[in-house]
């Protein structure tokens, strides 16, 4: 069985949140909108005069924290109370998952508006659900994809860049973590297309980093920033918009998972952690030294300069537990590591990853 969930539509525009009325509108009257304050401060002066001039009337409440499952019942009683025509989520990754569980348990369409590019969570049916503290539950199964996103390009390069770094390495993510089923799976036409975007996406960020990078520190929005934005949440959520028997897990992204639920601080924002177990995943692969240096220094312009203490991880105890349950829970999933024969070498890959990290800190310390 073959089975795709995408958004109805996706648009990406300069000041788009000025019309963001003239869209929302038609899919009902009663709008039920869900936001943080951060998000709200990025859009809310144009946002509310666009819904107004379009008479539409709207319920503003906030969305703060981690997208508990709780918390997501908890909204959409509110939702079904208000008798909303549709929904509208405002912000990042935590609020957009959130809101579209919400939404979904109240079986209410859901409009999507992010403010940051940090992640493709505005495009993905699934929303990542977590516990209070921060820790990975589930992925929920959503019945349907939002309905439309609102991807206004001033409002999301206006945002610390930091949320762009981290981005970028979540949507290199998509091909790092790909690739190595190619020899597996040859035939695969889902996993084709799949990574025939993922490589794209890798090949047009990757080579167009440095003017991307250049115009959004100086504040320029322009067609590369717009394509990195499409790079980074439409074109990766495109990529994982289908599912079928044949499950394709990298590394990294159960790596993410299970360290936020073993870590002691929780500083990071998803691609930074997910940079390091894509480091790791290469030093697992058998990669070449110096291909794995080539990856380091990409990261690096994104600013990665992350150990595993950055990532929360600040005992040994902490490395045995998540070496455990990567090796008990998920080494069978990893077909393309087949010849890791132990947790051990799970371990030696993360310490090794450390080392890399704080010795390159070093060295630049010194050139300094």
């Amino acid at each position: 069985m073959t089975k795709l969930q995408t958004p109805l539509t996706y648009i990406n525009e300069p000041g788009l949140i000025r019309n963001s009325g003239v869209y929302i509108k038609e899919y009902g009257k009663r709008v039920y909108v869900a936001g943080t304050k951060s998000s709200y401060r990025a859009v809310e002066k144009e946002f509310f005069k666009s819904l107004e001039q379009e008479h539409l009337e709207y319920r503003k409440v906030y969305f703060e924290g981690y997208p508990t499952f709780d918390k997501a019942k908890k909204v959409s009683e509110d939702i079904k109370k208000y008798l909303a025509d549709v929904v509208v989520a405002i912000g990042g990754g935590r609020v957009l998952d959130g809101i579209k569980a919400s939404a979904s348990l109240a079986g209410v369409p859901v409009i999507t508006i992010p403010t940051i590019a940090a992640t493709s969570a505005a495009y993905r049916c699934d929303p990542i659900l977590y516990d209070d503290k921060g820790g990975f539950v589930k992925t929920y199964p959503n019945q349907e994809s939002p309905v439309l996103i609102l991807a206004d390009t001033e409002v999301i390069l206006k945002a610390p860049i930091r949320y762009l770094h981290a981005g970028i390495i979540d949507s290199l993510a998509k091909w790092y973590e790909s690739r190595p089923y190619v020899r597996i799976y040859p035939n695969d036409l889902k996993l084709k297309i799949a990574i025939g975007i993922s490589k794209s996406v890798y090949d047009f960020l990757s080579e167009n980093l440095d003017l991307i990078l250049s115009e959004a520190e100086r504040g320029i929005v322009s067609d590369i920033g717009i394509q990195a934005v499409d790079a980074i949440i439409a074109f990766p959520g495109m990529a994982g918009s289908y599912s079928s028997p044949t499950k394709l897990p990298g590394f990294a992204h159960p790596f993410y998972n299970e360290l936020t639920r073993k870590r002691t601080t929780k500083d990071l924002l998803h691609g930074e952690i997910i940079g390091y177990g894509l480091l790791t995943q290469f030093i697992l692969e058998g990669r070449e030294e110096s291909e794995i240096l080539k990856e380091l220094e990409l990261f690096e312009k994104l600013g990665y300069d992350y150990d595993l203490e950055d990532t929360g991880i600040l005992q040994e105890f902490q490395i045995d537990e998540l070496t455990d349950v990567l090796w008990n829970e998920y080494n069978d999933t990893f077909k393309f590591l087949s010849h890791i024969k132990d947790k051990v070498q799970y371990k030696k890959a993360i310490i090794k990853v450390d080392s890399m990290i704080t010795s390159r800190r070093g060295l630049r310390k010194t050139v300094c």
